[in-house]
């Protein structure tokens, strides 16, 4: 009887030993999540008004032409609010 006691015994101490190992692991990934999560919420943005500075566009050939076009069609798309330059 006291060799079944003894196996019962060594047992629970093994699956508690398990219980802890798993624990601590458990443990360690929800303080690196959280981390995460709280790092990734103090990430610096940036502001509101970029950009500052008039955005400038170089077109490499003539006014008029089909890359001129293609450019000012792109500008017209693309202007949400900041101030877009065309230089032909």
């Amino acid at each position: 009887m006291t060799a079944l006691w003894k196996v019962l015994a060594a047992l629970l101490t093994w699956r508690l030993r398990l219980f802890k190992v798993m624990f601590n692991i458990a443990l360690k990934a929800f303080i690196f999540a959280v981390l995460t999560a709280v790092a990734s919420l103090s990430v610096a943005q940036a502001p509101a008004s970029y950009p500052v500075k008039p955005i400038t566009l170089i077109v490499p050939f003539p006014p008029g032409g089909v890359t001129d076009l293609a450019a000012r069609e792109l500008v017209k798309r693309l202007n949400d609010g900041a101030m877009l330059i065309i230089f032909s």
